[in-house]
């Protein structure tokens, strides 16, 4: 999972950079708690403080399972707290329930 918030981070920051009002978006398939996504946002955060202010941020999690999205929503609470690395980082996250078994 830090390999994949890495080089998430490091793709994504030259692009924040240079479009600092462009929405931010991530679906998450099958995601369950989304740590991925959130991990990513910490590294961009921590790496590049401020990075994140202008962007609204969002994460779409595809799941049909509720308690990984419910477990990431409360990771992201907790991380936006006032000693938390997220805090001040506006992040809507969103659980889409959804069946794999049913595509089409």
């Amino acid at each position: 999972m830090q390999d994949i918030a890495t080089l998430m981070a490091e793709a994504l920051a030259p692009v924040l950079v240079k479009e600092p009002a462009r929405p931010l978006h991530f679906l998450n398939i099958a995601g369950g708690p989304t740590l991925d996504s959130l991990n990513t946002l910490i590294l961009l955060s921590k790496n590049q403080p401020g990075i994140l202010a202008a962007h609204q941020i969002s994460i779409d999690v595809l799941d049909l399972d509720a308690a990984g999205p419910a477990f990431g929503a409360r990771a992201l609470e907790s991380l936006s707290l006032r000693e938390g690395p997220l805090r001040g980082i506006r992040v809507a996250l969103r659980h889409v329930p959804y069946d794999w078994t049913k595509v089409g």
